[in-house]
């Protein structure tokens, strides 16, 4: 993406030095949904189009600001308090995320923070533009590191509480944040924004599904597996230990013989590297595929604050429906599965709820993706719940040796074999 973004600045700034010799304003044409992305918002900044924060949130498509979270308490360098939220709004997808301050006595009130993923590479990238009487200027990712980390990802809290949020626990808001929306639209106060989505009962009227802190998940959970696996795959070690990681989960507990053998010569492999999580036994192979169990899948902490006691089970962050770790689980799953004939059809009785999965998750975006959330009848295929909708679905219960799963367990197992020579 990076030579893409210095072509872009240079041509933005060659159009703002005629701009200014002109003496006329650059036309500046607002991105649609579908359009929309860090280097447009940019481009319309550094050509003098847009010339405050507030132009910038008109200029985000009716997709964008529909869906909005807000923060009284937060650990940015923007300011918050319950008078004055931070706004963080996370469109139909969080592929491109924009958080304001509310607090016009805020030293960064002009600034925008943004985040987007690269859809190819799934890494998240983070830069902030800053509105002054003499123009815009634009920071990338350096003075983000210390909270996102080097390799950056999001920071969100895990279902179901959101520190420092409006409607912290179970999204049900305290007598001051309901007055506080109450009171924004006749403000003229920039929470209107957030407000013109929220409504007083702190409720997303463009989505079916209107919880704004659980949708905010729904929508990170399948951000952050990409990124995490994207990553891994980098690893030389990735094609080795991915059938490991989806069958020591789902096959542990299986009472058959084949399937124990199975189960016990991975864990061996896995144990023979050195290395290891002292939580679930799967966990040590995203240490073998270099990951960061304790920074990665912690979401909900900054990465610099990160603290996991000795005995703890990791990577639970919580999507609202699914822990993040499921998620990762399932994409190394279909990859398996899309490229193995014999995985297809052990879980065919699936196949719709896979591919709702895929759809849902990770495939439907921009103002198609908005337009599906509105709609009531899609709440229950949107929903993002691999271990129910997928893999009980076809193999049946998790601890019983149904034909099936035994099935499914003893092709991880050949698949696994495969890849040893």
């Amino acid at each position: 993406m990076l030579p893409r973004i210095v072509l872009l600045l240079a041509l933005v700034h060659a159009l703002a030095f005629a701009v200014a010799c002109s003496g006329e304003t650059a036309a500046f044409e607002p991105p649609t949904q579908d359009e929309l992305d860090i280097d447009a918002l940019v481009a319309g900044a550094e050509s003098g189009a847009l010339t405050s924060v507030d132009d910038l949130l008109l200029a985000l498509p009716a997709e964008q600001r529909a869906s909005v979270v807000l923060l009284e308490r937060t650990k940015s360098l923007h300011r918050a308090d319950v008078e004055h939220p931070r706004a963080i709004f996370f469109g139909p997808d969080a592929r491109l995320v924009v958080a304001v301050s509310t607090d016009p006595e805020d030293p960064r009130y002009e600034t925008a923070e943004l985040m987007e993923q690269d859809e190819e590479s799934g890494e998240f990238r983070l830069a902030a533009i800053t509105f002054r009487e003499e123009g815009a200027t634009v920071e990338g990712d350096a003075g983000c590191t210390r909270c996102h980390g080097q390799t950056p990802r999001p920071i969100w809290g895990g279902y179901p509480v959101w520190p420092g949020a409006f409607g912290e626990e179970d999204n049900e808001l305290t007598a001051e944040q309901r007055r506080v929306l109450e009171d924004a639209s006749d403000s003229g106060s920039r929470l209107r924004f957030a407000r013109e989505s929220l409504g007083a009962g702190y409720s997303l009227a463009a989505r079916s599904y209107g919880y704004p802190n659980t949708s905010f998940n729904f929508e990170l959970g399948p951000r952050v597996a990409t990124w995490i696996v994207e990553r891994a795959r980098e690893s030389a070690r990735f094609e080795r230990f991915a059938p490991a990681l989806v069958a020591l989960p789902q096959c542990s507990y299986v009472d058959d013989e084949r399937v124990r053998g199975v189960v016990s010569a991975m864990r061996s492999a896995v144990e023979a590297e050195g290395l290891g999580s002292s939580g679930y036994d799967w966990e040590a192979i995203y240490d073998l595929w270099g990951l960061d169990l304790a920074r990665d899948f912690a979401v909900e902490s900054r990465v610099d604050q990160v603290s996991v006691s000795p005995d703890a089970q990791l990577a639970l962050w919580n999507s609202g429906a699914a822990y993040l770790d499921d998620l990762v689980r399932f994409l190394v799953l279909d990859k398996l599965a899309a490229s193995d004939a014999a995985l297809e059809t052990i879980l065919a009785p699936a196949s719709a709820a896979r591919s709702d999965l895929l759809l849902y998750g990770w495939q439907l975006a921009g103002a198609q993706r908005a337009a599906a959330l509105a709609d009531p009848d899609t709440y229950a295929r949107a929903e993002i719940d691999p271990e129910a909708r997928v893999l009980s679905a076809a193999l049946g219960e998790i601890d019983a040796p149904s034909e099936a799963r035994v099935a499914f367990c003893l092709r991880l197992g050949e698949l696994w074999e495969a890849r040893r020579r």
